[in-house]
């Protein structure tokens, strides 16, 4: 590997895309584990049932698009893309089974670990690529932060609000103060609050 060349910084790139993969990923795992049948969003998954002219969707499952003012939700299937306009009483979210929950559990948890590797990783990368008083290193510092977060365990919190407060301290030495990185900077620090 060529640790200080153009491969270091390609490979940090991906890293950074792997992470955005990973932390895309178990965000539908939390918004699935979430859902509740009070309310249909964008993004939830539903089975069509009780259709009397089109029967032949009963039963097939797919994602809410959007929900109309007119008491309908637009509903995009799985089995063909076809998207339907449903009135709300024929769409029911699907009950996950204890099990089915246990393994959106492990799956999540999964993510998460892959995810802190990852940024662990692009970190490492950084620093050798750029140094440790580097914005990027800031940024990647603030990454892993916010990754640990993600773990809502308590000593990993704890780890996560000291890794976003190293951030900052390094983003208030490689900036000026009328730099306009500094902005990226102060999305960080509430980052840093939201750990708090």
């Amino acid at each position: 590997r060529d640790i200080y060349g153009n491969t270091s910084e390609k490979v940090a790139a991906c890293h950074s895309r792997i992470a955005k993969i990973y932390r895309n990923q178990a965000d539908a795992i939390r918004k699935s584990m979430m859902q509740s049948s009070s309310h249909v969003l964008p993004g939830i998954r539903v089975r069509v049932e009780g259709l009397q002219n089109q029967a032949q969707y009963n039963g097939l499952e797919g994602v809410v698009l959007k929900q109309e003012d007119d008491s309908r939700v637009c509903v995009r299937l799985d089995q063909d893309k076809k998207q339907l306009r449903l009135k709300l009483e024929n769409v029911r979210m699907p009950c996950a089974t204890v099990d089915e929950r246990k393994e959106m559990y492990a799956q999540l948890q999964d993510l998460v670990h892959e995810e802190v590797t990852t940024s662990k990783e692009l970190l490492r990368i950084q620093v050798q690529v750029a140094g440790v008083k580097h914005f990027n290193t800031a940024a990647a510092y603030f990454t892993l932060g916010l990754v640990y977060l993600q773990t809502s365990k308590v000593a990993e919190t704890r780890e996560a609000v000291a890794i976003i407060t190293k951030a900052i301290r390094l983003l208030r030495r490689v900036v000026d103060d009328d730099d306009t990185l500094v902005l990226t900077g102060l999305k960080m620090a509430k980052g840093l609050k939201m750990a708090q």
